[in-house]
């Protein structure tokens, strides 16, 4: 992806993460350095929370709503599109478990992605669901493997954007066509 800014802003953009004064942080999978925007949002919360209670309750949902219309506009989709989930781990189990399955249908995934990726389909094995763990080569997601395993009851298939052992980035663009040909939610 292009990277469109000038040298000076982005050093505007470093001074709201006052963490880069000192470390170059790379480990965002767990927690990540926050900025003082947020920091001063999460300030407005816990004061309000403090002297107000649930009492402002409207204020917060506004909030909500104003940042799902935004990132709504920043992905050129529908308001309707957009929610907010706890974690990774945490939407991946809502997929899993809101998905209406049956015997026979099957999934892909890959071998060695990130547990939760893993674990939460292998689950779905209790129900009848064939998982398909295509192999990583050489630390990487080969289209042609992707299309080896797709068959007339494969339904999903479930990829991390960048694998947390070796940091390849998948060709998500790619890999979504080739969803998109085999009507397989992606």
């Amino acid at each position: 992806m292009a990277n469109n800014l000038t040298e000076e802003e982005i050093t505007e953009y470093r001074k709201l993460f006052p963490v880069t004064k000192k470390y170059v942080y790379l480990d965002h999978a767990g927690v990540a350095p926050i900025s003082t925007r947020v920091r001063d949002r999460v300030d407005d919360f816990i004061n309000s929370a403090l002297y107000k209670g649930v009492a402002d309750y409207d204020y917060f949902m506004e909030g909500v709503e104003y940042v799902r219309a935004n990132v709504a506009k920043l992905l050129n989709s529908d308001i309707e599109e957009i929610a907010f989930i706890k974690n990774t781990s945490h939407g991946l189990s809502l997929l899993a478990k809101g998905i209406e399955w049956k015997a026979g249908d099957n999934i892909i995934i890959f071998d060695k992605d990130f547990p939760t990726n893993v674990y939460t389909w292998l689950d779905l094995q209790r129900v009848g669901v064939e998982v398909r763990q295509v192999p990583l080569i050489n630390g990487r997601v080969e289209l042609n493997e992707i299309k080896k395993n797709i068959d007339s009851n494969t339904r999903l298939l479930s990829v991390s954007s960048v694998q947390f052992t070796s940091g390849y980035r998948a060709d998500l663009k790619s890999i979504g066509q080739i969803c998109k040909n085999n009507n397989l939610i992606f």
